[in-house]
């Protein structure tokens, strides 16, 4: 069997926790790392803030890999959303949009042709508001992954910790891949002073997880996930 690397990673619109602009680290970060799919969120489109660059564009380029990107917040012109990049064929994909009084988030969900099947890929980021999470999970989450007819993935920006009912909802279907941590840092949220996991990989349970590490770089205000799995 094949194995594939992804990672998760919230780019905070290709800037550091001091608002540096820091794409060009990100990308560095991404390219030394060699993921064959990667799961962004926080991802600027055409916004004066980040230049009216087409940041999952730009990254795709720069690393050479396909992508697709998808809209959660439009404004000024410009959107700011999730992107998926892969090195495999993504045969299709799809946006759920995830309704939220404060900021719309969103839901990617996308067949990958992996090396020896297609693979369901999930990429989220979800709300900091612990009562639109759960209505997102039941109304959103959940049925797109039911609905799933491959083994799937699940990574993001979940903005919860996992003793919060919603990732106990994901893990009694999914794994957890953290568990298979075979480094020293355990955090993903700040960057600067990781004092909480709120970036996960779920895994579906016919995979066999080779490897998972969180990566230090100060790059984003969040740490990048990464995981190797045998599909």
């Amino acid at each position: 069997m094949s194995s594939i690397r992804l990672i998760t990673y919230n780019i905070h619109h290709g800037t550091n926790a001091d608002e540096t602009p820091s794409l060009h680290n990100i990308t560095d970060l991404l390219s030394d790392l060699d993921p064959d799919i990667i799961a962004l969120q926080e991802v600027d489109k055409n916004l004066a803030r980040s230049g009216r660059q087409h940041q999952a564009s730009v990254l795709a380029q720069r690393l050479n890999m396909n992508f697709v990107y998808a809209g959660a917040l439009q404004y000024s012109n410009g959107e700011y959303g999730n992107a998926l990049l892969s090195r495999l064929p993504i045969i299709s994909y799809k946006k759920h949009l995830l309704p939220d009084p404060a900021e719309n988030r969103c839901l990617m969900e996308a067949v990958v042709q992996g090396p020896t099947r297609p693979v369901g890929i999930f990429n989220v980021h979800m709300s900091l508001n612990a009562s639109m999470r759960q209505k997102h999970l039941n109304d959103f989450i959940l049925p797109r992954l039911e609905a799933c007819p491959y083994p799937l993935i699940l990574m993001g920006d979940f903005n919860s910790t996992n003793d919060q009912k919603d990732i106990n909802l994901l893990t009694a279907r999914l794994t957890d891949t953290f568990y298979f941590n075979q480094g020293v840092i355990t955090n993903t949220f700040s960057s600067s002073q990781p004092v909480k996991r709120i970036d996960y990989i779920f895994a579906d349970k016919r995979f066999v997880v080779q490897n998972y590490f969180i990566v230090d770089s100060q790059a984003s205000d969040h740490l990048p996930v990464a995981v190797q799995i045998q599909i």
